[in-house]
């Protein structure tokens, strides 16, 4: 195995692990919406909503990284360009998760604070 291939297997089991793990995240997500209890009153629900995404986060900033980090090694024209459009994807990902986090904290705090009409 050389070390491109190596490199792409890293990258790829990053993504996937990423991918798998926003599954859950998005399911608590899309709950937490939905379910006004489960934002209200169950603590431990937000905290495993927030330890999914993190996990999804992480995964997905060493993908990047890697991906960033790899230059052009390819002459490839075409290889180049889906390695772009990975690069983008990640990035969009990337973003989403980490609103999502946000999103899942703030509700987290204001839960807690009753001054906040949340």
């Amino acid at each position: 195995m050389s070390g491109a291939q190596g490199w792409y297997k890293g990258l790829c089991a990053c993504h996937m692990l990423a991918f798998v793990w926003s599954i859950p995240a998005i399911t608590l997500f899309g709950i937490a919406l939905c379910c006004k209890r489960c934002r209200k009153e169950n603590t431990e629900y937000m905290v495993g909503l927030i330890i999914c995404i993190g996990i999804q986060i992480f995964m997905t900033i060493i993908a990047v990284a890697l991906l960033g980090s790899k230059g052009d090694i390819d002459t490839d024209v075409e290889g180049a360009r889906q390695e772009k459009y990975m690069f983008i994807l990640l990035l969009i990902a990337l973003i989403i998760g980490a609103a999502c986090a946000a999103f899942a904290v703030i509700a987290c705090a204001c839960r807690r604070k009753n001054s906040l009409k949340c």
